[in-house]
């Protein structure tokens, strides 16, 4: 059995997964949002995988029409992680950049998959009847893979649930990367500000301790500088006592009483 979708549910489709992208930088909550709109619209199984930045593909989101498998779905992705010796499917397709559409499953293609006996036997269980995984790709860097799977609905994946499919990637593509980017930048700036604000404090520590102090106006204008700074909580400051080796602390800031 095949269905396609019709023309108005394919642009409906792709505008409630575009709204989804673009309400949020919070990427990887967005694409599982995504991964929910694909079931059952596309598929009985779908799943988003992100590379690292080793290039080690992590299972960001894997939902199925029966929210009660999908914990079953989970644990067979823990047990059998794609292969980088072998790649096949998911890896294959990250690695290569080229879709993979598979209109049938075949009991020959399980064989194929199986890395031992009670994985065929969990794949018989899943009932794959077709299949079809694009990668998502910005600016010609691949930032990881869709997968669609169909199980129990019998439907067969063709050229048009392929064009779908890599239009939804290649929107959800930019919308990851554009994500990062901008976090990316936050972060820049934060650590710029940070840099910032410890180059003023240490000006100002300087200039302080250019005073005629005494050792305990030292150490508490030293304290003063130093714990918001650091983000600490309390400090001290010991110095060693003349003739001796013993410390002896000459300021303290932020402590109990008790302490």
């Amino acid at each position: 059995m095949k269905t396609s979708l019709s023309p108005e549910s394919r642009l409906a489709f792709l505008w409630q997964a575009s709204h989804a992208l673009s309400s949020s930088l919070d990427y990887e909550t967005t694409l599982r949002t995504v991964a929910r709109l694909m079931v059952p619209t596309l598929a009985d199984w779908a799943a988003v995988d992100l590379a690292d930045e080793s290039g080690r593909l992590d299972r960001l989101a894997l939902v199925h029409v029966d929210p009660e498998r999908e914990s079953w779905g989970w644990e067979l992705s823990r047990r059998y992680p794609p292969d980088p010796e072998e790649p096949r499917g998911v890896l294959s397709v990250y690695l290569t950049g080229a879709p993979l559409l598979v209109p049938e499953v075949t009991e020959e293609m399980l064989l194929q998959t199986a890395r031992d006996p009670e994985h065929l036997r969990l794949l018989r269980q899943m009932g794959p009847t077709s299949a079809l995984v694009v990668p998502l790709t910005a600016h010609d860097r691949r930032l990881g893979a869709i997968s669609l799977v169909t199980a129990e609905s019998g439907r067969r994946y063709g050229k048009e649930e392929l064009t779908l499919v890599e239009e939804l990637a290649g929107r959800a593509a930019l919308a990851v990367e554009h994500a990062r980017l901008y976090l990316a930048e936050q972060r820049a700036r934060a650590a710029a500000e940070a840099a910032a604000e410890r180059s003023a404090r240490l000006v100002a520590l300087t200039s302080a301790l250019a005073a005629d102090l005494t050792a305990r106006e030292v150490a508490a204008t030293t304290l003063a500088q130093a714990l918001p700074a650091l983000g600490a909580w309390a400090g001290s400051f010991f110095l060693v006592s003349a003739g001796s080796d013993a410390l002896e602390m000459v300021q303290c800031e932020g402590y109990p009483a008790d302490v």
